[in-house]
């Protein structure tokens, strides 16, 4: 009967959440900026055929210089959906349904308990910001990203337990996506995988990481490679946009104090939910509970290196 019960709420929840992600997904008109950033890009290469420069106005792009993965599925969105918004959100969208169930199953994992898990999952749904603008009902990067950190999280944790190769060869992939994805925003959590790998191992396994994070770039920096010998100048810009400059100054009237992110979290993102988060991490330490202790590492490391960073946007926090 039990066992009845949680199936049900399971259903239930993965309803709510289906409709929560999905509904109306199509009907808001292309935000300005970011999003019709994009989904220029997308519509001229889906013209083109040209995979490798994205473009704006049919002139090669060196404003949007991110790498092209999110463009891809975009273009793979359209070509199966037709030209549209929900096309255009698509792919955002279905990453945000599938980080929202990666969380449900790693709850899942740790307690075996269903109903915890679609707690877990409930709070991520119902949260201000993720299934919202610039997160998974738009076609933005952030959702994308914060899926593959996500991933990338998972088996950095599972690699860790089980010291087993085949987990660490899936945790450099996801790193990899997530770089190719939004290039500088995935590199912020290098210092987290750092973090994660000095509370277990300390400095044993250091060498390891280093070449698994080197091995990641490769994709990213091939393409850039690849992308300036089609377009002189990329390189540049890509500094310019992604790299230079805005850990250390403020980018576009972009700035806020260094608790923003922290007063953001308790008053928009999670309301009354986010207080049970400081009695979580104190209970997880007091026990010593290694999963709490391994995602309150992910989660401070994380929170206090956007939270240094001069140039400050509500949707940084995605991840966390």
């Amino acid at each position: 009967m039990k066992n009845r019960y949680s199936l049900f709420i399971l259903f239930i929840s993965s309803l709510y959440i289906l409709f929560t992600q999905f509904y109306h997904l199509g009907s808001l008109p292309i935000v300005q900026w970011d999003e019709s950033r994009l989904a220029v890009n997308a519509m001229e290469m889906n013209a083109s055929g040209n995979c490798i420069v994205t473009t704006f106005e049919k002139v090669p792009d060196l404003y949007n210089t991110k790498p092209p993965l999110m463009i891809w599925l975009q273009v793979l969105s359209i070509k199966c959906f037709g030209a549209g918004e929900w096309a255009i959100r698509f792919p955002s969208a279905m990453a945000g349904l599938s980080t929202i169930l990666l969380v449900g199953f790693f709850v899942f994992k740790i307690n075996a308990n269903i109903i915890s898990a679609c707690f877990a999952m409930l709070i991520l749904t119902t949260c201000d910001g993720f299934i919202n603008l610039h997160g998974s009902i738009t076609g933005d990067y952030d959702a994308l990203l914060a899926f593959f950190l996500v991933f990338s999280i998972y088996y950095c944790h599972t690699y860790l337990l089980s010291a087993k190769k085949k987990y660490l060869y899936l945790f450099t992939l996801f790193v990899a996506l997530a770089v190719f994805t939004k290039s500088a925003a995935a590199l912020i959590f290098f210092p987290v995988y750092f973090s994660l790998f000095f509370y277990e191992t300390k400095f044993k396994n250091y060498g390891k990481l280093s070449i698994t994070l080197l091995i990641a770039l490769i994709p990213f920096l091939l393409f850039c490679i690849l992308r300036e010998s089609a377009v002189p100048g990329y390189l540049k810009a890509v500094w310019h946009n992604d790299f230079g400059g805005r850990f250390v100054n403020g980018r576009d009237g972009h700035e806020g104090e260094w608790y923003y992110y922290i007063q953001h979290l308790f008053s928009f993102r999670f309301s009354w939910f986010i207080w049970l988060l400081p009695f979580g991490i104190a209970w997880g330490i007091y026990r010593r509970i290694r999963e709490i202790n391994f995602m309150s590492i992910v989660v401070l490391v994380y929170l206090f290196i956007i939270s240094i960073a001069k140039t400050k946007l509500e949707w940084y926090d995605i991840p966390l």
